[in-house]
């Protein structure tokens, strides 16, 4: 069975930020993991869980999985692009 992809660019923070909500999720099934999020007071948790339902979604419709039995298995933040200074 391949693996389910889902991706967010250009997030506007840093992975410093993000991790502590990844670990959380990560090992949960999908469900678990959506209602651990909306309950979070970070405003990168609901990021995350769309995300996630992003990939879910795309389980459902593209590979025909149940959405039932998903699990997040991986999930991860990555460097982003660095900004160009820019003097005035």
């Amino acid at each position: 069975m391949p693996p389910v992809r889902a991706v967010a660019k250009s997030l506007g923070t840093s992975q410093k930020r993000l991790k502590p909500i990844l670990d959380l999720v990560r090992g949960q099934r999908v469900q678990s993991a959506l209602d651990t999020l909306s309950v979070l007071p970070s405003p990168w948790a609901k990021t995350v869980a769309k995300v996630v339902a992003s990939a879910a979604a795309n389980a459902e419709n593209n590979m025909m999985m149940n959405r039932d039995n998903l699990r997040i298995t991986r999930i991860s933040a990555d460097n982003a692009k660095s900004l160009k200074k820019v003097s005035a």
